[in-house]
């Protein structure tokens, strides 16, 4: 029934000009459950979901397996991306969290592994614990802890979480961490809305860095950031994708992003979809949200919000705590900096029947 549902809600709310594979691949037998994907010097390199061998999957450009990696002191948990850096370093983050109650999260990582010698890899460890987190699953309104995707750049980690909160407030979390072995305590660094809900349409599932642009896939579009910072997320361009479906992996070489589906009784999947995405037409792209940049007038003690129209105004902390609400009137409305009791916020609202947001971010 809640598929059913999904699938109504997908239908009514589809763009004029989709994106469309200009090629399909089945998977080859044994990865119906990708997970994982990064593209290395014109090999595919991909892993299974959790439950699965502890094995990342070379493949050529049509999906045909040219060679299998197994990391020895490595269990797959709940394996749920990849990343190799320009350095050739393998990374690979067991950072599945359903429950938000795990308190074994880790990334694997291999240096320079196509020089180890060997198809058998042994791993550095990097484990880490979420700034914020003191209940292991903390309360509905919090999940807020579990993550599918993640980028390595320069020195470090950037994990983007997978919003489970109910109720469900839109957000993706990008959090830090040093890319250096050892304990770590995540940094939050910043947020970005990736739509109104179902949770299920919206939630972030994977993400990929080439070239300074960062990727965020989910289940049935992609986000697109065309100058990607290590503390700031930039307004994103949001492209649906032409054929819905379990999407979990994605890599970027440019002009050509690679995606994968895990196989699913009721959308099909198994396969590996590549996209020319550089010569795209406008019509094919929207925004997730909308900057409220226009409607702001801004001074060093605060701001002044100008409404066309009423409209039910919301802040939120860069965590996802709701901490005011007001239902405002049309017109100009001052608030300063002392009202709002967060360090770094996020303003949200609807104007002509479009979410808007604009976050300010203190130093």
């Amino acid at each position: 029934m809640k598929i059913l549902v999904i699938i109504g809600l997908l239908f009514s709310t589809q763009v004029f000009g989709q994106l469309i594979p200009i090629r399909t691949f089945t998977l080859p037998s044994g990865l119906n459950e990708s997970s994982g994907l990064a593209i290395y010097k014109g090999l595919l390199y991909t892993h299974n979901d959790g439950g699965n061998p502890n094995e990342v999957y070379a493949l050529d450009t049509n999906a045909l397996l040219k060679q299998t990696y197994t990391i020895q002191n490595a269990s797959n948990l709940d394996w749920e991306a990849m990343q190799i850096t320009s350095a050739g370093d393998l990374l690979i983050g067991d950072i599945g969290n359903n429950g938000n109650n795990r308190q074994n999260l880790r990334f694997y990582w291999i240096k320079d592994f196509l020089n180890a010698g060997s198809n058998t890899l042994t791993a550095d460890t990097i484990t880490f614990s979420y700034v914020g987190q003191t209940y292991f699953p903390p309360s509905g309104s919090k999940l807020h802890f579990d993550a599918e995707a993640f980028i390595a750049f320069n020195d470090s980690l950037y994990i983007f979480t997978k919003n489970r909160s109910n109720p469900y407030n839109g957000y993706s979390y990008m959090h830090g961490l040093p890319l250096q072995k050892g304990n770590h305590k995540t940094v939050l660094m910043d947020s970005i809305y990736t739509g109104g809900g179902p949770k299920e349409l919206d939630w972030i599932t994977d993400a990929c860095l080439d070239s300074n642009t960062l990727w965020l896939l989910s289940h049935g579009f992609v986000m697109r950031f065309d100058s990607f910072q290590q503390n700031r997320l930039s307004q994103s361009k949001r492209i649906v994708i032409g054929q819905f479906g379990q999407k979990e992996a994605v890599a970027y070489a440019k002009p050509h992003l690679w995606i994968t589906d895990e196989k699913n009784v009721v959308f099909g999947g198994g396969k590996l979809y590549q996209y020319a995405v550089d010569s795209l037409r406008s019509s094919s792209i929207q925004t997730a949200s909308i900057s409220l940049r226009s409607y702001l007038h801004l001074d060093e003690d605060g701001f002044t919000l100008r409404l066309p129209h009423s409209s039910k105004v919301q802040f939120y902390t860069l965590d996802g705590k709701l901490i005011k609400e007001q239902q405002l009137t049309s017109g100009n409305h001052a608030f300063t900096f002392d009202q709002i009791k967060a360090q770094s916020f996020v303003i949200k609202t609807q104007i002509n029947h479009q979410p808007h947001h604009y976050r300010f971010l203190k130093p």
